[in-house]
């Protein structure tokens, strides 16, 4: 299986800076997540593996780690007027498990809160009064939800694309 040196990303129906030079590689994939829940909707899980994808991680977020076609995922972009795959890397190092996360917490947010991710293993990258970002390993995720205050730690997801092509 080729695993690209370079980071190629879909977003927006395209591949950014350009088309990943591999027929079939490994790639994290933002999805759908059927309107609720912090993990990806089986029924995209399901089309995944219908279209030839091996499933190699499902992340506690709406991500999934997968071994799969590049072409599939313009196709899968958008299904029957759903948006399925949100945004799609090449992942680079296939152990590595870290992903950003948005933390929302029920109010200010203060040194004692950036402590206890840091104690996680979580590094924040940026914050406003409530909400931060931080990059962690997948693992820690359900423990961030857990902590005090935090309402919500999410895939930060990509930008809003219409579904008008």
């Amino acid at each position: 299986m080729p695993v690209l040196a370079g980071t190629y990303v879909f977003t927006c129906a395209a591949w950014s800076p350009e088309i990943p030079p591999a027929q079939r590689t490994i790639m994290d994939l933002s999805v759908w997540n059927g309107g609720a829940g912090t993990q990806p909707a089986l029924e995209v899980v399901d089309v995944l593996k219908a279209q030839g994808a091996r499933i190699r991680h499902v992340f506690n977020t709406p991500r999934v780690r997968v071994e799969m076609d590049v072409a599939s995922v313009a196709t899968l972009h958008v299904v029957d007027g759903q948006i399925l795959i949100h945004r799609a890397n090449t992942v680079s190092d296939p152990q590595d498990y870290h992903l950003r996360v948005v933390v929302s917490y029920d109010r200010p947010i203060g040194s004692d809160d950036v402590a206890r991710l840091a104690a996680l293993g979580a590094v924040v990258e940026s914050s406003t009064a409530n909400t931060l970002i931080a990059t962690v390993d997948d693992g820690r995720v359900e423990e961030i939800r857990g902590l005090p205050g935090v309402v919500a730690a999410d895939d930060p997801g990509g930008p809003s694309c219409s579904t008008q092509g």
